[in-house]
């Protein structure tokens, strides 16, 4: 009797051991997919305010009368002081560098912010993507391929019914690359290799299966990582859990839906329960400045910026592991302060909230 009393025991314990398994399991599944629908539409709003200051720096150059005048003329070396005199001003004003240049109707360069090297070279074998202007004079705001992948806007100029030339601001995914980073993410834009005979500039790239990276500041470690994968792994939808990493793309389009290449994005496992949690509020804390936030001068400043955010508990708890040693006393305090004014209920159910988190684990691909 006892041994079927025992047996009986033990198939009650694998049941719920089973599902316990399968419940953390979708848990995990649930803040996998939360992680990538966050990441993705940062991705997306990235891109969309990109591009809006793009066309405003556009528009703007395009009405410079003397900038105009010097383009009619063919005065390339004007044009160069007046463009540059242009950008200096606007970092001055606003923090961006923008890379600008004037291309002629030809199709040939007339001036560029950062050099005056190459006025007058004809880049017509490269830029294919300026016969979309043979039959639109709307302007176009898209990542193109010339001698090297980038965000393009580019904006028509005429005079009159005549068209002189083209305003161009040129992005290299800077910004966007640095923004990733500051949320955990290393941000990889990979360019199909077919392309290369047209970027010219970045056959000496770094190759990563049939793609080669259009961006830089990678961590070494995941290019490695990224190198040992089938990339057809993290393509369609599907997801690879490796090395303690969850590893993912998205298709990368031009404006005729055109696939260039992919954004791959590398995530370390410790900031997953971070970014499944984040709302606008939480990357904007993450991305925030490192001057501002862990060079702040007084744990008043640093508290400030955290009590304005109203960041919820758990994802305060969650940022411990991201925080800096020198700045670790200021957030112990920070988090301190928030839950004294928990009742013991609300402590209860944060702390069981967090071993859950710390405990789940699985292979998802």
């Amino acid at each position: 009797m006892l041994k079927y009393i025992i047996s009986f025991f033990v198939v009650i314990i694998t049941v719920i051991i089973i599902i316990i398994i399968s419940m953390n399991k979708d848990l995990q599944v649930k803040k996998v997919d939360l992680m990538i629908d966050n990441t993705l539409s940062v991705l997306s709003k990235q891109i969309d305010e990109q591009k809006k200051d793009s066309i405003k720096t556009a528009i703007l150059i395009s009405k410079n009368k003397l900038l105009i005048d010097a383009l009619e003329n063919d005065d390339e070396d004007l044009g160069y002081i007046i463009l540059s005199d242009i950008v200096k001003e606007i970092k001055k004003h606003t923090n961006n560098m923008h890379m600008i240049q004037i291309i002629t109707a030809n199709k040939d360069i007339f001036a560029r912010s950062w050099d005056d090297t190459y006025a007058g070279m004809p880049i017509g074998d490269y830029r294919k993507d300026l016969d979309y202007f043979n039959t639109n004079k709307n302007l176009r705001s898209s990542i193109e391929i010339g001698r090297m992948l980038s965000f393009k806007t580019t904006i028509p100029i005429y005079r009159g019914e005549l068209l002189i030339g083209y305003v161009e601001i040129l992005d290299f995914f800077n910004d966007i690359t640095s923004f990733m980073k500051n949320i955990g993410i290393d941000f990889y834009i990979l360019m199909d290799e077919k392309y290369l005979d047209v970027a010219v500039f970045m056959r000496g790239n770094d190759p990563i299966d049939k793609y080669v990276i259009a961006n830089k500041n990678h961590k070494y470690v995941n290019t490695r990582l990224l190198n040992s994968i089938d990339i057809k792994d993290i393509q369609d939808g599907k997801l690879l859990y490796k090395r303690k990493k969850y590893l993912w793309s998205k298709p990368m389009l031009n404006n005729e839906d055109k696939q260039l290449g992919l954004f791959v994005f590398v995530l370390d496992e410790k900031y997953l329960t971070m970014l499944s949690k984040s709302d606008e509020n939480t990357l904007y804390f993450l991305n925030k400045d490192r001057a501002t936030l862990y060079n702040a001068r007084s744990n008043t400043m640093y508290k400030d910026i955290l009590d304005e955010l109203n960041l919820d508990e758990n994802v305060l708890l969650s940022l411990g592991s991201i925080i800096e040693k020198s700045d670790k006393e200021k957030y112990i305090n920070i988090i301190k302060n928030k839950l004294e004014k928990k009742d013991k209920d609300d402590l209860i159910k944060i702390l069981l909230n967090q071993k859950q988190s710390s405990k789940i684990n699985g292979e998802i691909r």
